[in-house]
């Protein structure tokens, strides 16, 4: 975040598509606000929302249709009836 993401933009904007909001932050709100959490996946950054602008978005869209799923033909069994992985 610090290298790659922050020098390079003015603004974050998070799409709350459930909700219907739009979060917007500077990076330099958020690197003056920000906090480091662990959950014991690396550290990361979080904005509490205080410190983000919010405005109503666009109307919830409907979510688009999923693809019918390819038709994948039956994994052949191996000799001790096992299924192949590969």
């Amino acid at each position: 975040m610090e290298t790659y993401v922050l020098p390079r933009v003015d603004e974050l904007i998070v799409d709350d598509r459930v909700n219907g909001r739009v979060y917007r932050s500077t990076a330099d709100n958020f690197r003056a606000n920000r906090l480091e959490i662990n959950r014991g996946a690396g550290p990361q950054y979080v904005l509490p929302l205080s410190y983000w602008t919010a405005e109503e978005g666009q109307a919830r869209k409907k979510p688009s249709p999923r693809p019918s799923p390819a038709l994948v033909p039956p994994v052949p069994a191996v000799s001790n009836g096992q299924a192949r992985l590969i």
